[in-house]
């Protein structure tokens, strides 16, 4: 059964992130945030320690209702998990953070707050050249 290691924490809709640590294999960190006046939240786990697998769930303070709820996949080569939410402006949300490999002693950091310019929705492609000289 999933344990808590503290007391909820409350994430500024700022972006600045928040050290989290995975203390044990069944360890659940529990942080508090608020859909800003626009309604829409992004939340993120970043900073993984390597082989940290993050399930981020994310549910409304008010009902309890799923909003989101994800495992970085393993094959993924982004070394990120993030939700966006378009919510009711000024709507609780709870947010939950495991670790699906069970590690022990993993950190990763989490925000929470407004889109930034440079996360896209969806996976984005680069190509880079292959240069090969003779």
């Amino acid at each position: 059964m999933p344990t808590r290691s503290m007391a909820p924490r409350r994430l500024q809709n700022d972006n600045e992130p928040v050290l989290g640590r995975i203390d044990r294999s069944n360890d659940v960190d529990v942080f508090t945030a608020t859909a800003s006046a626009e309604g829409s939240l992004v939340v993120r786990v970043i900073d993984l320690t390597p082989g940290l697998r993050p399930r981020l769930t994310v549910r409304s303070r008010s009902d309890g209702s799923l909003l989101f709820d994800g495992i970085r996949d393993q094959a993924s080569i982004e070394p990120y998990l993030f939700t966006r939410l378009d919510l009711p402006p000024g709507t609780p949300v709870s947010i939950a953070i495991a670790d699906a490999a069970g590690l022990q002693g993993a950190v990763y950091t989490v925000s929470a707050g407004a889109p930034l310019d440079t996360q896209a929705e969806h996976t984005a492609a680069l190509f880079l050249p292959l240069v090969v000289r003779k």
